[in-house]
């Protein structure tokens, strides 16, 4: 197995302004390159994911607090942090969702009609999570995974090559509306 090296340089705000000199604070040595840092509770920890694999570490000293390896990973489905706490990520034909401080999977569905490598877009909504798989859009819960509704839905892809949305999401009203294909908006 490949090892790459991931050296993570962090100023801290304790130091002194007599330390004007970068230095490195920690180094984590990593099964594959990484491609998200995403930096949690104020930077407090440090949440890595690439490929299969995924990290927590925490910012001040590197300690890996945990990785866990994601089985039957396919680079085209779900992987979404969501709220700062949960990892949402296709398994297979599976989505989990794992509990990113409690290392823990907290459920694991399969959604019939679904293909997890179709994914496009996730929305968010309190404990409502709008998935879309370029065909259809799916409802679940956040907490328990449970399927809410589905329906099918394809997009307006001109407005996302023309770099707007094609789904505006209205946050107070817990909506979406999505310009379809046909022209028509839902």
């Amino acid at each position: 197995m490949k090892y790459y090296f991931f050296s993570a340089l962090f100023l801290l705000l304790e130091i002194s302004s007599a330390q004007s000199k970068d230095t490195l604070t920690w180094k984590l040595e990593l099964e594959e390159n990484v491609q998200n840092i995403v930096p949690l509770q104020d930077g407090k920890y440090i949440f890595l994911w690439t490929g299969e694999y995924a990290w927590l570490c925490q910012s001040a000293d590197g300690k890996n607090l945990w990785k866990t390896r994601i089985r039957g990973y396919d680079k085209d489905a779900v992987h979404q942090l969501i709220y700062d706490s949960l990892y949402l990520v296709s398994n297979d034909d599976s989505l989990e969702c794992h509990s990113i401080f409690q290392n823990t999977v907290l459920w694991k569905q399969r959604y019939n009609g679904i293909r997890q490598d179709r994914f496009l877009s996730l929305k968010k909504f309190d404990t409502l999570i709008v998935l879309n798989f370029k065909t259809h859009d799916l409802g679940i819960n956040v907490n328990s995974g449970a399927e809410l509704w589905q329906t099918p839905a394809e997009y307006n892809k001109s407005l996302i090559e023309k770099g707007t949305t094609n789904a505006p999401e209205f946050h107070r009203r817990n909506k979406y509306a999505a310009f379809l294909d046909n022209d028509d908006c839902a």
